[in-house]
């Protein structure tokens, strides 16, 4: 299961019963860094800190200005103590955003939710998700 968190003002039920979060941050808007840090005060107030986060730097080409750099992301995901993994995509290869995604997906198979002492849900809930930004 897949959840977008989409407005920043409202707690989402569930947020903190996940097996990881996505965050997407496009490099080549002048807003970035802004929004960066207001999400990354939402995960601290809202999320599971002890879940990774999988942080994907969106560029659409390579020669592009990029307004935020990855040290600037790493630094400030850093200071906020979050468990991540930071990869850059270029939107016009395919293949990198699969396999990006597919690893996630992995990972969320390896490392499953655990409620209780059980790692799967007899009453038809969803077993895992993911929560992306």
């Amino acid at each position: 299961m897949v959840c977008s968190v989409l407005n920043l003002s409202k707690e989402y039920t569930g947020i903190n019963d996940v097996n990881c979060y996505m965050l997407f941050i496009d490099l080549e808007k002048e807003d970035s860094k802004s929004k960066l840090e207001i999400i990354l005060n939402y995960a601290k107030e809202n999320c599971n800190l002890e879940k990774k986060m999988f942080v994907f730097g969106i560029v659409t080409q390579k020669e592009n200005r990029q307004y935020i750099t990855k040290e600037e992301i790493q630094n400030d995901i850093d200071e906020a103590q979050i468990i991540y993994e930071y990869k850059e995509i270029y939107i016009k290869e395919n293949k990198d955003i699969c396999n990006n995604l597919e690893n996630v997906f992995i990972y969320c198979l390896s490392n499953p939710i655990k409620k209780g002492n059980k790692n799967d849900d007899k009453d038809g809930e969803q077993s895992g998700s993911c929560n992306i930004f």
